[in-house]
């Protein structure tokens, strides 16, 4: 009895197995696994081949093609807002005025050369050239002296002293001796010392990253103690002046 009843569960499963089979190759497909649509979707990833479209990273959000992709810019570095530390600056006044000596108006050319530290205080040389009309002076001058500024945005005013040594001499012993009277050894000149003080503003009208080109309005006072000349002079001007960072 027990042999027919193992002979008909063994009858019965093997005629069961294929039925099961086939009922889970319609539900799964042939392969026995679920279908794809039911797996878990992982994120979309876009892919434009086309000329110039930017590259999407998986994952990523699609950027529409009819939306111009934003590139950020480095920001250019405003050259006023740094200030330089160290500058060389070659500056020149075109100045007139008068002197002390009634009917002696005057004029004056400068010419500085100098070294500018955190666009405050400077030192510098300074040579001149002028004349006047009483006893028909040529003027030579050479000063030693220094500068400040004061920072107002691009407007910098300043104030300037100097030690000044200045010769003056006739029109005619400086046609007749040029060389010596420009070197200060001619005869007939009077060799004057004293000093030399100017308010002014300069306004500089270009600036890079090495280089700024300012014009100046000034007004100078030079003044002498001896009495081989008129005690002081009076002058006013413009000038333009180039610094360039070290």
């Amino acid at each position: 009895m027990r042999r027919i009843h193992t002979l008909l569960m063994c009858v019965l499963c093997t005629y069961s197995l294929p039925l099961h089979a086939q009922e889970n190759a319609q539900e799964n497909g042939p392969s026995g696994l679920p279908p794809l649509s039911d797996a878990p979707q992982g994120p979309t990833v876009v892919i434009d081949d086309s000329p110039g479209a930017p590259v999407i990273a998986a994952g990523a959000t699609p950027i529409p093609k009819d939306r111009p992709v934003e590139i950020e810019k480095p920001k250019k570095k405003d050259p006023w807002a740094t200030v330089h530390h160290t500058e060389a600056f070659l500056a020149t006044d075109y100045e007139g005025g008068s002197s002390s000596w009634p009917g002696d108006p005057a004029a004056i050319s400068e010419l500085r050369l100098g070294f500018r530290f955190m666009e405050t205080g400077a030192l510098y040389v300074q040579s001149g050239l002028g004349y006047a009309p009483v006893n028909n002076r040529e003027l030579v001058q050479i000063a030693l002296g220094g500068q400040l500024w004061l920072r107002l945005w691009k407007v910098k005013p300043f104030v300037r002293a100097a030690i000044i040594h200045q010769h003056e001499e006739s029109t005619a012993a400086w046609k007749s001796d040029f060389g010596e009277s420009l070197l200060g050894i001619g005869n007939g000149i009077r060799h004057r010392a004293g000093a030399e003080a100017a308010l002014g503003v300069d306004i500089p009208f270009y600036r890079g990253d090495k280089v700024e080109v300012d014009g100046n309005v000034e007004m100078s006072t030079p003044w002498y103690p001896d009495n081989r000349g008129p005690h002081f002079y009076v002058l006013g001007g413009l000038g333009l002046g180039i610094h360039y960072a070290l």
